[in-house]
C-alpha cells in the first residue's frame, strides 16, 4: 500500500522529534509514505526540505516542504506535489502506463489539508482517510474566526466524501455522524502516547527549584492562541491569590496571544505570579514538578496534555472539552464548564487545601488512563486498518 499524507505538523522535520519517530513507526506498515507538510518559504526547517524529489528520512518514507510563499498557497502547492508523486507510479501512456490501484491519501483535518487530500485522491483514484482531531461542530469553534466558518463548511463537504474517516475520541464520533458518516466508516484511534516513557521518566528539572518564590505551582501549558483561553487561567489565578498570594502560574507555549496575556496579567497585576516559558518538544518535567495542571480550552478534540498530566502525577482542573469528560466521570479530574471562573479558582483551591483528595485525584488519573491507552502494537495495527478500509471502500465503489 502506498500513502500519501498531507500534514501541518513541522516537526516532522526535525530528526530527533517525537512526530519524526512516528511517521517512521508508520512508514514501516506500508511499502512507501510520502509526507506533505504545509509550510513557508525561508523557514529554516523548510530550506533542507525544498528537493523536488523530497527529503528521505527511511529508505521508503519521504517528506516534503510545500514551501509556500504564504499560507494561502498550501493548497495549491500541495496539490502540486501530490500530482507530482503519483506521475512518478502512474506514468503517461507514452511512457507506458502502469496501473497502481493502492494509494490511500491522507489528510489530518478536513480543512486545508482535507481540500488537498480530496483533490489529490480524485486525481489519483485513491482512497480517501480524513482525520478529525479538533471538535469544530460547536458553536465556540465557527464564532472564533470568519476562517473557522469557512473551514466547517469545508469539512461539512469533505467529511461525508471520505472512504474513512479517523477521529480521536467517542464524542467526536458522535459528533460526525450528524454529517450523514456512516458508523461502520468511523474508526476511533486516539493519539498514541508511550506511557512507559511518561511514568519512567526522571524530570530534568523541578519547577519548585526553579521559581522558589512560589509555594504552589499552576501549570498552563499549549499554542497561545484563541481557542485555549489562557485568559480565562489569568483570571482564575486572580481569584486564587487572593486567598493565597504565594502561587504561581506557569504558562509554557508560543503563540499570537503572547503579547495581550503578558498585558492582561500586568493589567490584573499578576506579573510577580505568572511566568511565560517557552513552548519545548516535551513538558513531563512541567508535569512532574507542578502542583496542578490548569487547562481552560473553550474546545479540544482530545486533549493530549490531559492524558500526559495524569500519567506524569499532576491533578488535573479543565474544562469540559475532549477527554477531560470521561476523566471527571471516573473521579480522575476536577472538571468546569468553559468560563466558569469561580468553578475553576474554587477546584484548583482544593487541590491546595486537601491533600487527601490531591493524592486520590492522581491515582485514579494515572489507573484510568494506563488502562484505556492502548499499546504501540496495536496502535499501530489499528492505523493501518484505518487505510485499509479506506482501500477496500474505494475498492467497493469500483
Amino acid at each position: 500500500m502506498k500513502i500519501i499524507m498531507l500534514s501541518t505538523d513541522r516537526r516532522i522535520f526535525e530528526d530527533s522529534s517525537a512526530v519524526r519517530a512516528r511517521m517512521l513507526d508508520y512508514g514501516a506498515l506500508f511499502s512507501e509514505l510520502h509526507i506533505i507538510v504545509f509550510a513557508k518559504r525561508f523557514n529554516n526547517y523548510d530550506l533542507r526540505f525544498g528537493e523536488p524529489e523530497g527529503k528521505r528520512i527511511a529508505p521508503n518514507v519521504f517528506v516534503y516542504s510545500t514551501d509556500s510563499r504564504n499560507r494561502w498557497f498550501f493548497i495549491f502547492d500541495a496539490i502540486r506535489i501530490g500530482r507530482r508523486i503519483i506521475r512518478r507510479w502512474r506514468p503517461s501512456k507514452i511512457t507506458g502506463y502502469l496501473r497502481v490501484s493502492d494509494i490511500v491519501v491522507t489528510a489530518q483535518d478536513p480543512f486545508e489539508t482535507g481540500v488537498a487530500g480530496f483533490l489529490i485522491a480524485k486525481f489519483a483514484k485513491a482512497g480517501l482517510q480524513i482525520q478529525i482531531h479538533t471538535d469544530f461542530t460547536g458553536e465556540r469553534f465557527s464564532k472564533e474566526s470568519v476562517l473557522n466558518k469557512i473551514r466547517v463548511y469545508l469539512a461539512k463537504f469533505i467529511i461525508p466524501r471520505a472512504r474513512a474517516v479517523r477521529v480521536v475520541s467517542d464524542e467526536l464520533a458522535e459528533a460526525i455522524k450528524s454529517f450523514g458518516v456512516p458508523a461502520e466508516k468511523i474508526q476511533v484511534l486516539p493519539i498514541f502516547i508511550d506511557a512507559k516513557s511518561i511514568t519512567s521518566a526522571k524530570p530534568t528539572f523541578n519547577l519548585k527549584k526553579r521559581y522558589p518564590q512560589f509555594r504552589f505551582i499552576i501549570l498552563a501549558a499549549g499554542r497561545l492562541e484563541g481557542e485555549k483561553r489562557f485568559d480565562v487561567a489569568l483570571d482564575v489565578l486572580a481569584k486564587v491569590i487572593k486567598k493565597y498570594p504565594f502561587t504561581g502560574l506557569v504558562i509554557v507555549g508560543d503563540g499570537s496571544k503572547r503579547l495581550s496575556l503578558a498585558e492582561k496579567a500586568l493589567s490584573l497585576g499578576l506579573d510577580n505570579n505568572v511566568i511565560f516559558e517557552p513552548w519545548q518538544d516535551g513538558i513531563i518535567s512541567h508535569l512532574k514538578t507542578a502542583n496542578v495542571l490548569l487547562l481552560t480550552s473553550e474546545y479540544e478534540g482530545y486533549g493530549l496534555v490531559l492524558i500526559e498530566a495524569g500519567l506524569a502525577g499532576c491533578p488535573i482542573v479543565s474544562s469540559n472539552v475532549g477527554i477531560a469528560g470521561k476523566l471527571g466521570r471516573n473521579d480522575a479530574a476536577l472538571i468546569c464548564e468553559f468560563g466558569d471562573i469561580s468553578c475553576f479558582a474554587s477546584a484548583v483551591i482544593s487541590i491546595i487545601e486537601n491533600n487527601e483528595a490531591r493524592e486520590l485525584i492522581r491515582a485514579r488519573a494515572k489507573a484510568f488512563i494506563e488502562e484505556f491507552l492502548f499499546s504501540k502494537r496495536k496502535y499501530l495495527i489499528e492505523f493501518k486498518k484505518g487505510m485499509e478500509a479506506a482501500l477496500a471502500s474505494k475498492h467497493q465503489d469500483i
